[in-house]
């Protein structure tokens, strides 16, 4: 059986997006990360502690982490065309990074037009609650003493809490609204899927029998030979 699934950053960027829709209050489209962002915008998107981690270090360890990169960024030679394993490891890291940001910074747009268009805010208190909405997507520094000893034996175990968190909390806020972009962004795309593989008897057959996980992450397209593998929000 062979399968095909893009690379983890593009994977992580699809996934996102469609989750980002779905629970989104402020319009999100899953287009809107084809703008990309600016280092401006980061900028302005982690000013105002809209960030992955929020704007401070929580212990030690991401202290000297950050500590160690700045150093890193200040000893950098524009001459040097050499990569040590190092610099390849960090140039890993800021490419899942820029894949989290592109999600956040087009929730902080829209959440900022909505703030300034629809609720009358100042500049700032749409900055503040853009900010806000574009970090709860997923608050990865929410994490209290029993799940930060979960998460060091399940990896990702608090990230699947939040998300699961955050869906709940946008259904029951809006429960007409989140029904239509699930049922947009989530339900249809698995119809079409089981359509299109149900054309097939044989296909079908092999569907039922991947693996229980590959059919919960991803939709599963058979075309020809192969399984092309589609990430799904969680």
């Amino acid at each position: 059986l062979i399968t095909h699934s893009p690379p983890f950053a593009i994977r992580n960027v699809l996934r996102d997006t469609v989750g980002r829709s779905v629970v989104s209050e402020s319009g999100a489209r899953p287009w809107d990360v084809l703008q990309g962002y600016t280092e401006a915008d980061k900028a302005r998107l982690n000013a105002f502690g809209g960030g992955m981690f929020g704007n401070y270090a929580k212990d030690r360890l991401t202290w000297n982490r950050e500590l160690k990169r700045g150093m890193a960024e200040l000893r950098k030679d524009p001459r040097n065309i050499l990569m040590t394993p190092l610099q390849l490891k960090h140039g890993w890291e800021k490419i899942m990074q820029a894949s989290e940001t592109t999600g956040r910074v087009a929730e902080f747009r829209r959440a900022y037009d909505k703030g300034i268009k629809e609720l009358g805010y100042t500049p700032d208190e749409a900055a503040l609650f853009a900010a806000s909405e574009a970090r709860g997507l997923i608050d990865f520094a929410k994490m209290g003493s029993v799940m930060r000893t979960i998460n060091r034996v399940v990896p990702f175990s608090n990230a699947h809490l939040r998300g699961m968190g955050k869906s709940l909390s946008t259904g029951m806020k809006n429960p007409a609204g989140f029904a239509l972009r699930w049922s947009l962004y989530v339900a249809t795309p698995v119809l079409l899927m089981r359509l299109w593989n149900m054309g097939h008897p044989e296909d079908e057959k092999e569907y039922q029998q991947l693996p229980a996980w590959q059919r919960d992450f991803f939709w599963n397209f058979k075309v020809g030979n192969h399984w092309v593998r589609i990430p799904k929000p969680h």
